[in-house]
């Protein structure tokens, strides 16, 4: 049986990954380094052994484009190259989860000064996978991350020796299982195995008594996936067509984006259907569409582009009309998880999502204006959400001011009048899920006049699943970023 110590909650700097304990998001990037470890020492490596990660590079490429582009065969179809039951696997479909901005880079290491450096994967901030040669092809180590549901957490910790800490833990479980990995030799070696309990006077490095000194992973010369082929983001300033047409999408999850690149700020999800395209532009590898609707571009190669006679109005709804009342029920009636209203955090806490988020006014005033029958201002949203108004701007708080604002006033939404934003105090995480819906053809829809009624259906059993009534939006109302064309009325769930 293992044996068990306990240990500081506080102490744990392996949890930097894992989130357990108050932490500011940065606001500026790691400063630049003299050396792939900035310790205050130049370093020169003539180390090598580069070309033979770089299946993995590319592999890890494609991931990111796929997950950025919303491109769910695509990932698939680059997932069947690998092991389903790997570290990889995992890590990546978890990435593909939770939906986020997949933001990964690498750095080459010479963790065992062997003249042969290890690759190192992760977010600029953490470590998120290392990479080592054995036999001269790239072994996986480990990966770590907070997995999207289930409460499963590891993370990676890095010593100026060599060692290696893995560390794995669930939030219901207070035991962590390490592993005492060390770099020497040529090789990989285990060297301990321990199990603590989170809540005590130890960090983990003691337990397995490891004295070199720890690597700060942020101070990394971090370069960015594709940086290798010298490859660039910015968009092409030819303009491949200015004529409108018209393109079906029939995928799930393709992101609009602000800019069209795939840096550009995520605005949304866009819904299966027929959607006007006014212009293209070329980055990244992709052909990029913008949407007549105003809401940003798309990646035209996950879309079939029509001839024109393939699509037509409908009952007085044109194509345009039929595109913003897919994106109304596709976007969501939830405040909580509508995807018209995406906070950024400012704060996060021990719990799981717990902190403090951030939203522009702009973001609650088309959420309350295309999801209500009401016509909201300003003001009117304040009440609504029952926050409390301030002159002084939380945005630029303190990371000790924040954790003081979020210990006095536990769950709560506050208005900067300063900063133009609302901010949400959370102290737990939010749970829940539903059944994946997918939404009829519009020759299915019931029109009447300017009315619009749509019944979505559980996409698994294809049975009626909720009932949208939808009106065109006359209403008139002021700072808000994107007024749709039609506003809910009213929406139940179908028995």
């Amino acid at each position: 049986m293992k044996k068990i110590y306990k240990v500081s909650l506080t102490a744990m700097t392996l949890l930097t990954l894992v989130a357990c304990g108050p932490k500011r998001r940065p606001r500026t990037q790691p400063s630049t380094v003299q050396s792939e470890v900035a310790d205050g020492k130049s370093s020169k490596k003539t180390s090598s052994g580069h070309e033979y990660y770089q299946t993995v590079l590319e592999r890890y490429q494609a991931y990111s484009r796929a997950i950025e582009a919303g491109d769910s065969a695509g990932l698939a179809a680059k997932l069947k190259e690998i092991e389903p039951a790997s570290d990889e696997y995992s890590y990546v479909f978890n990435l593909q989860t939770l939906g986020t901005k997949a933001t990964l880079s690498y750095v080459f290491m010479d963790l065992d000064k062997d003249g042969k450096d290890e690759l190192v994967l992760g977010d600029g901030q953490s470590v998120s996978a290392i990479y080592y040669l054995k036999n001269q092809k790239p072994t996986l180590l480990h990966t770590a991350f907070v997995a999207s549901a289930g409460g499963f957490r590891s993370s990676l910790q890095l010593f100026d020796d060599g060692s290696v800490i893995y560390a794995t833990f669930s939030s219901l479980n207070p035991e962590m299982d390490l592993t005492h990995y060390k770099f020497q030799k040529g090789g990989l070696e285990v060297l301990k195995e321990a199990q603590i309990r989170i809540g005590a006077n130890q960090k983990a490095e003691q337990v397995l008594g490891i004295s070199a000194k720890e690597l700060d992973p942020s101070r990394f010369k971090w370069k960015e996936l594709g940086e290798e082929k010298n490859s660039t983001s910015k968009v092409s300033s030819k303009e491949e067509t200015s004529t409108s047409f018209q393109v079906q999408v029939s995928v799930l999850d393709l992101r609009i984006r602000k800019e069209p690149t795939v840096k550009g700020q995520e605005v949304g999800k866009i819904s299966k259907g027929i959607h006007t395209i006014t212009e293209t532009k070329s980055a990244d590898g992709y052909t990029w569409g913008k949407l007549e609707s105003g809401q940003g571009w798309i990646a035209l190669e996950f879309t079939t582009k029509l001839d024109g006679k393939n699509a037509s109005a409908l009952d007085g709804l044109s194509v345009e009309d039929q595109e913003d009342i897919r994106s109304v029920v596709q976007n969501g009636y939830s405040l909580s998880f509508s995807r018209l209203v995406r906070p950024t955090m400012i704060l996060e806490l021990a719990n799981d999502h717990s902190g403090i988020y951030a939203y522009s006014q702009a973001m609650f005033l088309d959420y309350y204006n295309t999801y209500t029958p009401d016509t909201y201002q300003l003001a009117d949203v304040i009440k609504k959400l029952e926050a409390k108004e301030t002159s002084e701007s939380i945005q630029s708080m303190s990371e000790e001011q924040l954790i003081q604002l979020a210990s006095e006033k536990k769950q709560a939404w506050l208005y900067s009048s300063k900063d133009k934003m609302f901010f949400e105090l959370v102290p737990g995480g939010r749970g829940g899920a539903a059944p994946e819906m997918e939404i009829p053809s519009a020759n299915e829809w019931v029109v009447e006049g300017d009315t619009v009624v749509v019944t979505t259906r559980i996409k698994s059993t294809s049975q009626p699943m909720e009932r949208y009534v939808l009106k065109r939006n006359q209403k008139k109302y002021s700072g808000g970023e994107h007024k749709t064309r039609f506003y809910v009325v009213s929406k139940e769930f179908v028995n």
